[in-house]
């Protein structure tokens, strides 16, 4: 059985031997409760449900609390199937944690992203939005223009120094 149920915590960045930086994803892995074994003779599949994440006794419910019961265990937060795994020597109340994997395993991530309800164009496809020019007041169109004249007069000649000074752009 290789299978855990975990929280993203955020990300990072590792360097590797040649010293080039890595991006990484911080992942806090159980430790995971099984609270479930099902088998072919009773349930028609094998899946082993686990269950992660401490949830307060008054948000559990009555059928929730005695199937953890069972597993003598107290409310969690999370609980997942994974199935087809192997059964063998896996009870019911087993804690199993990180140690299950070997340095060098590969591992297949499964997430749900943060939903953000229905969004407009920018945040949900990137679009820049509407241009400086059609949606600013008149006013900061002209004092971008002058600011620019200005400053591009400083550049090409030493009379112009004396015009940035008498000029006031608000």
């Amino acid at each position: 059985m290789n299978g855990l149920i975990g929280k993203k915590l955020g990300m990072t960045s590792v360097y590797d031997e040649n010293g080039k930086r890595v991006a990484c994803t911080v992942v806090q892995a159980g430790p995971c409760v099984v609270t479930q074994v099902k088998t072919e003779a009773n349930d028609g599949y094998t899946a082993i449900q686990m269950a992660y994440g401490d949830k307060k006794e008054k948000h559990t419910n009555s059928a929730e609390a005695g199937h953890f019961a069972k597993a003598k265990t107290t409310g969690k937060s999370e609980v997942m199937e994974f199935r087809d795994f192997s059964t063998e020597g896996v009870e019911i109340g087993a804690v199993v944690d990180v140690n299950i994997f070997e340095v060098g395993d590969y591992v297949d991530v499964v997430g749900t992203s943060k939903g953000k309800g229905f969004q407009g164009v920018v945040k949900r496809h990137g679009f820049s939005g509407v241009g400086e020019s059609t949606h600013l007041s008149t006013t900061v169109c002209v004092h971008l223009v002058l600011l620019v004249l200005v400053l591009s007069l400083v550049v090409y000649s030493k009379e112009c120094v004396w015009l940035v000074e008498q000029v006031e752009i608000e």
